[in-house]
């Protein structure tokens, strides 16, 4: 009975990040940054690729409250590539999960946060692929974008 409870609740999960990043890919939707990529370019400094992703959010917090001139991005959903790089961003906000011992759970989990905002990474997520979105004290403050 456990285990299909768990199924049930990993379903639900999913069914409502996929619900968030089509609201964020939808015209209302707060402008998204340009496009990313965590494989640094030749020549270019790793370092420089985590401060420009670091960049990426604060553009897309930066986004939202331009269209919903209420609030910042408060959480990021990413895919793996993504939490990869975001892992490595100790010196520049990252703190990981608390208790977190490494072993990952079944889809998708918060691994920590940057710099106040939950990170929930996701193994269905496109790898390059993080969406940012503004949580409001009900549903009427929500606001997202998508890269």
């Amino acid at each position: 009975m456990k285990y299909l409870g768990s199924e049930v609740k990993f379903t639900i999960d999913q069914v409502g990040l996929d619900m968030i990043d089509e609201a964020a890919a939808s015209a209302g939707a707060a402008a998204a940054v340009t496009d990313w990529d965590a494989r640094p370019g030749l020549g270019e400094p790793w370092l420089w690729k985590k401060a420009e992703f670091n960049d990426r959010i604060e553009q897309a917090s930066n986004n939202i409250f331009e269209k919903t001139k209420r609030g910042v991005a408060s959480w990021i959903h990413c895919g793996s590539d993504v939490a990869r790089v975001i892992r490595q961003l100790t010196d520049h906000g990252f703190k990981a999960r608390p208790g977190w011992n490494g072993v990952a759970p079944t889809g998708p989990f918060v691994i920590g946060d940057l710099n106040g905002r939950p990170v929930v990474q996701n193994p269905f997520k496109a790898k390059n692929y993080y969406t940012c979105g503004f949580r409001g004290p009900s549903y009427l403050y929500a606001g997202s974008m998508l890269n």
